[in-house]
């Protein structure tokens, strides 16, 4: 349902990311969630992540509807994000918000500027920075949004991370969408170009305006091309302990790798 936190669930995965931080207390870790049923919704009513056409920007009411909507888009997402955090802290994990809205400029849908100075000083200082898919001003577009999947590519180009984990509903990237027959267990570039014509990932279950499964995979393919030591897991988080399991290095679901 629309604007329908699962506490529980919040709760249950900040256990994990606990439990495998203390197991493991050197590996640095920047933690990513999406707006789900709360950014997604307003998004789609407001069209918030197609900006403002050149048309439109010469048009007052539509201007304004517009910025209203964007302004409504980052309220929701910083709300789920206030229960996430929340809940981290009550974890006793030392968690810090770098909200996008805040620190990325995008141009035609893609970053352009980030400034990763406090993010890194975060790091080194053993906090857990966590960022969430969020509204950005847009050089082109006036406006738009960016997925959490996009803020992580940007930051495994700038950072090189060993690995990018990105845990949901689905056990991995299935065959066949939504009958879920057969599980897809590696994806490269190459096996990518061939599976692409049978791809039945459709999109993800519920509102959302950032593409879903598909655009998701491609993303990630894109991504490990363009750096070949970087690891990709898409998993489930639903199952218990997956994400403490997937932290602490067991291979889960679908690996994306170059």
């Amino acid at each position: 349902r629309p604007y329908t936190p699962r506490e529980d669930k919040i709760a249950d995965l900040a256990r994990q990311i606990a439990a495998a931080r203390a197991a493991m207390p050197e590996q640095h870790l920047v933690l990513g969630h999406g707006s789900g049923s709360f950014g997604h919704t307003a998004a789609r009513e407001h069209r918030t992540r197609q900006g403002l056409s050149s048309s439109e920007k010469d048009r007052p009411s539509r201007r304004e509807r517009y910025w209203r909507g964007f302004a409504e888009v980052g309220y929701q997402a910083a709300r789920l994000n206030r229960l996430v955090m929340d809940t981290l802290h009550e974890a006793d994990l030392p968690a810090m918000v770098f909200p996008p809205s805040a620190c990325v400029t995008a141009r035609e849908g893609k970053i352009i500027a980030w400034d990763l100075t406090p993010l890194r000083a975060a790091l080194e200082a053993g906090i857990l920075p966590v960022v969430y898919g969020d509204v950005v001003f847009d050089e082109a577009w006036s406006g738009t949004i960016l997925s959490t999947e996009e803020l992580f590519a940007y930051l495994a180009r700038e950072m090189r991370p060993r690995r990018l984990l990105l845990a949901g509903l689905e056990e991995g990237v299935w065959e066949s969408f939504p009958a879920r027959k057969r599980l897809v267990r590696e994806i490269t570039p190459g096996s990518y170009a061939a599976m692409r014509e049978r791809f039945g990932a459709g999109t993800a279950e519920g509102a959302d305006v950032t593409g879903g499964m598909v655009s998701k995979v491609a993303h990630m393919v894109s991504l490990v091309r363009s750096l070949p030591g970087l690891e990709v897991r898409i998993f489930s988080g639903e199952e218990e302990g997956n994400v403490r399991r997937a932290l602490l290095g067991e291979g889960l679901g679908t690996v994306i790798h170059a």
